[in-house]
């Protein structure tokens, strides 16, 4: 018997020595399987059917690969007959990760985790395989060593005896190492595995037969003993969870993800056979579509899996989205959509929200997800968080609005490895265990590691009563928050009244800002598209709801929370580019067939050429539309009385020319007829512009040498914007090197290495009104121009900054800073379906960590009776500290794309000083109105039955917000969506042009109605501060 610590160490040596040896003997008779051959496919390879031709001998150990290279190896063999009897198993290490076939059938995953292959568990001896390996030389496409060997293939035969006891031994030997030191348990424990390791003769492994025996007897004696050492009260309990986090695309493409699937997938189907009780867990529609499409037997045995219970499809969303730069009304999609899928593919109604990789989550997601019949919030990631420790593991998020979702974070790694110390570990991490008494955590490699494997099995079945070690059960994770919500008094839950800020990943705001302007820019034209068709529906047109649906996949796809924040491969980003290209070019085909209908069919006929003005947001709206300048006639614009509008013509930086005019009262999601004239007396220009100067009836600007706003003085409230001495506008470039996650981060000191772009080239007037007027500035550095163009409006009070550059730096970050004479502790910014407040100083930890937020179209600092807004058309990332304001504009990160952001960007942000509040000056409309044009058409004179003027909807209250019209999924209602913008709350009307025969509300997934009543042509309803509501109208 051991006496002294280092005899118990020496033990421990001796015990896993052991165990090795007698891992060693679980294949015997050893069989190379040879005349090898191989087919090079080379690179950019998507899912394909077993080559048929060109196939060349290939010797084992050869190179193979290339960078992105897909290579296929095949090779035929018989079971010995010897085998018969026995478990025999094909041992294949082809290099790198590869989809495994047998007998044409995809059978199983190889890769860094796994490359045993069971090919029967009783094998008849000479039974025939064609095995066929489909290898990818680079499924990372950041890996820089994409040449491998195929080292070894062989089968041999598998004892299950040995398999069985060598994890008894070793799942109980992991345990001493868990328990207390000096501990009776721990010595105890540790005595009986060296007494079971040491009863078998290692020396006797050659006679088969004997040595089983010997091994059948240890084991039954060890089993018999063990049962002194079960489990005690307080341990806890985990849910284990299999799963495997496979990003849709990061390091690489999506053609690469569509393979990932199919290797991790199929090893999940064959696994299940072997392990009855393995449940597995997958989100994600548009990764089961790609099995649907590529992979149908993988995609029948999902789908049978499914309905044993085996299957687990949870967690929502169409991908794992990004949250904080995806819109509010995509973020519903991706619910809606996803949502339906698993009811349609599958039956089955998920109820969690499984985002563990997502990089933040906005305050309003709480009732996004309430309203889309889910009822849990789970995530990983925000224990990553740099400077504060999240205070709860599970708790109730109460969202701006005041609804609660149930919530929880496993700890460590939606990636987990269940070993004893790490399940011992991660139930201590439980932070209300006075109030929960189970964890659930997922467990399995992520990507391209193939999910659970086999070792992860035999852990977690060993871990169930045994003695110091939660309780280890397989489960699910909707199983669990069914038992949650059963078992916890959500009355001693601790509240969380936040967003869920993540303090890391913070240059995700702004990194590939080619992606998120194509993303604003798309979400935008799905609404214009959505509602005009629908506009375009009631007037007898076919709604284009298919069309529309498949546009939306993809561009919920590249709302991934690896694409859409900017952290992946540069193919990554080509493909997004080609993607938005498609869906901008079909919904902008689709918005002009809806265009056509409604047009005819209103009343355009009279003098002159008709020109339908469109407004798309949800209030009557002054503002300026534009048209193609008609030739070189001079024309003029005439409002629906027959009066001149002021007008002019520029030329854009394309070269074309424009016609701008201005307009007023165009109604709420309505229409209004202007005519296009000629011989219309000239107009006189009340705007002042020279090259250092601009002015109109709001401000006067003085423009610095270098470009910067030297003084903005708000004419109408009689004050200086900008502090005395201060330079607005100012473009900032910094050094931008994150101490880690190039792609991702910035870091807390980025201003230590700042300074301004101030290389002016030139400095010109292009604009001098009478609408609009305008200096261009060009700047540059050594590689880069940028071209900015500074401009004032006769009847709109905001700045703009219509900015174009040509982007060429490396490791580099441009922002634009306003220094404002104002001051507040905190500044507000949007966020989907509403808007936050933060803080403008450092005084604590958690106020530090936010020194860059996420913030939607406008963000505002004001103080009581005074603010400054600062819109933007396609920016994300913003920080405001003490008084400045700053927007992120362009990064050039070089890691995971070493071309991240190079060459062409546009983009406008703008200027908005106000008297009041934020909301007093209606900054939400403005911004909505910089980010949604009107559209004018020019048509045909036509005696159509609408009038001239017409609204198709409204709402009687400014703080409400019509966000979505569209056709309901699975009728011909309208669904109208619409927010509190201000938090404030009241009645509301909302008022049609033609009566509705009947209107319920609805929740996001359009069900559950509730009948409203109906007063002539409208409606009211209450609302609270920031309430989400959607009607099903029926006209």
């Amino acid at each position: 018997m051991p006496h002294f610590p280092a005899e118990r160490t020496i033990l421990v040596r001796q015990i896993s020595n052991r165990l090795n040896e007698l891992f060693a003997a679980l294949y015997r008779n050893r069989t190379p399987i040879t005349g090898w051959q191989t087919y090079v496919a080379g690179p950019g390879q998507y899912p394909a059917p077993i080559p048929v031709d060109g196939w060349v001998p290939y010797e084992l150990g050869d190179d193979w690969g290339g960078y992105d290279v897909t290579q296929w190896f095949k090779a035929r063999f018989q079971i010995p007959r010897e085998m018969a009897g026995r478990s025999v198993a094909a041992i294949l290490n082809p290099g790198w990760e590869a989809l495994c076939y047998l007998n044409g059938a995809p059978a199983q995953g190889l890769d860094r985790n796994r490359s045993e292959v069971v090919l029967t568990t009783c094998a008849t001896g000479g039974e025939e395989f064609e095995i066929v390996i489909e290898a990818s030389a680079t499924p990372n496409q950041y890996d820089d060593q994409p040449i491998h060997q195929f080292t070894s293939a062989e089968i041999a035969e598998r004892d299950e005896l040995v398999w069985s006891f060598y994890w008894d031994l070793k799942v109980a030997n992991d345990v001493v190492a868990v328990l207390p030191p000096d501990s009776q348990p721990r010595m105890r424990l540790q005595d009986l595995v060296d007494w079971a390791v040491k009863l078998v003769d290692l020396n006797n492994k050659d006679d088969v037969e004997s040595f089983r025996a010997n091994i059948a007897d240890a084991q039954k004696r060890f089993r018999a003993r063990l049962k002194d050492f079960r489990r005690c009260p307080g341990d806890g309990k985990i849910t284990y969870v299999g799963h495997s986090h496979i990003d849709t695309a990061w390091l690489w493409p999506l053609r690469e993800t569509r393979r990932k699937c199919a290797r991790t997938f199929s090893s999940a189907l064959r696994y299940m056979d072997r392990y009855p009780q393995y449940v597995f867990s997958q989100g994600q529609p548009q990764l089961y579509e790609f099995i649907k499409e590529n992979y149908p037997t993988i995609w029948e045995g999902i789908k049978q899996r499914v309905k044993e219970g085996r299957w687990e499809a949870t967690g929502g969303g169409w991908v794992e989205q990004d949250s904080n730069v995806a819109g509010a009304e995509a973020l519903v999609r991706q619910y809606l959509y996803g949502r339906r899928f698993f009811i349609r593919e599958f039956g089955v109604q998920p109820r969690l929200v499984w985002l563990p990789d997502a990089f933040g989550f906005p305050i309003t997601l709480p009732q996004i997800i309430a309203k889309c019949q889910l009822t849990a919030f789970a995530t990983t990631k925000i224990n990553w968080s740099q400077y504060n420790q999240f205070p709860y593991s599970h708790f109730l998020w109460r969202g701006l609005d005041g609804t609660e979702i149930l919530a929880f974070m496993p700890p460590g790694s939606y990636n987990s490895n269940p070993t004893p110390a790490n399940a011992v570990n991660d139930w201590r991490s439980v932070k209300q265990k006075d109030i929960v008494d189970e964890l659930s955590i997922t467990f399995g490699h992520g990507d391209g590691g193939g999910g659970v494997t086999v070792e992860m099995f035999e852990n977690v079945l060993r871990m169930k009563d045994v003695t110091g070690v939660p309780e280890c059960v397989f489960g699910t994770l909707e199983g669990y928050v069914e038992r949650l919500h059963k078992s916890v008094d959500k009355d001693k839950l601790p509240v969380y009244s936040d967003e869920l800020y993540l303090e890391l990943h913070r240059a995700c705001q702004t990194t590939q800002a080619r992606t998120k302007r194509n993303n604003r820019k798309g979400e935008l034209l799905f609404r214009d598209t959505e509602f005009l068709s629908s506009v375009a529906m009631l007037a007898g047109a076919e709604y284009p709801q298919q069309e529309i649906y498949e546009q939306w996949k993809p561009f919920l796809t590249n709302q991934f929370h690896d694409i859409l924040p900017g952290s992946s491969v540069n193919e990554v980003y080509s493909q997004a580019d080609k993607d938005y290209a498609s869906i901008l070019g079909k919904l902008n085909g689709l918005r002009e067939q809806a265009l056509a209908t409604i047009s005819h069919g209103i009343d355009t006929a009279g003098a002159g050429t008709p020109v339908v003005i469109y407004n798309t947001l949800g209030w009557d709206r002054d503002d300026v539309a534009s048209i193609v300048a008609p030739g070189d006639a001079a024309v003029g614009i005439l409002d629906e009385n027959g009066n001149p509008v002021v007008s002019q013509v520029v030329t854009e930086r394309d070269g074309q020319k424009r016609l701008l005019f201005e307009v007023s009262g165009v109604p709420s999601m309505g229409h209004s007829v202007y005519r296009m004239v000629e011989n219309v007396r000239e107009q006189k220009s009340r705007l002042k512009v020279s090259e250092s100067r601009l002015e109109n009836d709001f401000f006067i600007i003085q423009l610095s040498k270098t470009g910067t706003l030297s003084r903005l003085y708000d004419k109408r409230n009689k004050r200086d914007v900008l502090p005395k001495g201060a330079r607005a506008n100012e473009l900032q470039l910094f050094d931008d090197r994150p101490f880690a996650h190039d792609a991702w981060d910035i870091d807390f000191d980025i201003d230590k290495n700042r300074w301004p772009m101030d290389d002016v080239v030139s400095v010109r007037v292009t604009e001098t009104g009478p609408v609009r007027a305008t200096v261009r500035i060009v700047k540059k550095t050594e590689k880069s121009t940028l071209t900015q163009d500074i401009s004032i409006w006769r009847s709109i009070p905001r700045i703009d900054f219509a900015t174009s550059v040509e982007w060429w730096e490396k490791r580099r970050l441009l922002k634009a800073a306003f220094p404002v004479d104002v001051l507040s502790r905190t500044a507000t910014y949007e966020v989907q379906f509403g808007a936050i407040e933060r803080p403008t100083h450092f005084s604590t930890s958690y106020d530090r960590a936010k020194f860059e937020v996420p913030g939607h179209r406008w963000v505002d600092l004001s103080e009581a009776g005074y603010g400054v807004s600062l819109l933007n058309d396609c920016k994300y990332g913003f920080d405001i500290h003490e008084n400045v304001m700053r927007i992120s504009l362009l990064r050039s990160a070089i890691r995971p794309d070493p071309k991240a952001d190079e060459g062409h960007h546009e983009f406008t942000y703008s200027l908005y000083p106000h008297a009041g509040s934020w909301r007093e000056a209606n900054t939400v409309h403005l911004a909505y109105e910089l980010n949604v044009p009107l559209i004018a058409r020019v048509v045909s004179p036509n005696k159509g039955a609408k009038p001239a003027k017409q609204s198709f909807v409204r709402v009687d209250r400014d703080s409400v917000v019509i966000d979505t019209v569209k056709k309901a999924e699975d009728s011909d209602a309208v669904i109208i969506r619409c927010y509190e913008a201000h938090g404030v709350r009241g009645p509301v009307t909302m008022s049609f042009a033609n009566p509705p025969q009947q209107v319920s509300e609805c929740d996001l997934m359009e069900e559950n109605d509730v009948p409203v009543r109906i007063s002539g042509s409208s409606f009211e309803f209450p609302i609270k501060p920031w309430e989400i509501r959607s009607f099903k109208v029926v006209f």
